[in-house]
């Protein structure tokens, strides 16, 4: 196992951000494809965020994980916009 850095290698809480290499193959990928995890990024930290993203659109189109009938229909991130949008026309 390899852990590559970006430009930031902590975020503000201290905390490890680095891509998972493991026999050649990019662990968070993997992840993000399986629908067990989603994106999350720290810019600048976005070398791969393009990458992680079409892993992403995979995941869902093809229902894997929590994109599972019953699971997920949108990334909490859209939730959050919907929702902020719906209470601020009150």
């Amino acid at each position: 196992m390899r852990l590559e850095l970006d430009l930031d290698p902590r975020d503000r809480y201290g905390r490890l951000l680095a891509y998972v290499w493991l026999d050649g193959k990019l662990v968070n990928e993997t992840l993000v494809r399986e629908g067990l995890c989603l994106i999350y990024t720290f810019p600048p930290n976005v070398r791969y965020v393009e990458r992680l993203r079409r892993a992403q659109r995979w995941a869902r189109e093809h229902r894997r994980g929590f994109w599972a009938e019953g699971g997920l229909s949108e990334t909490p991130y859209q939730w959050r916009r919907r929702h902020r949008r719906r209470h601020r026309r009150r």
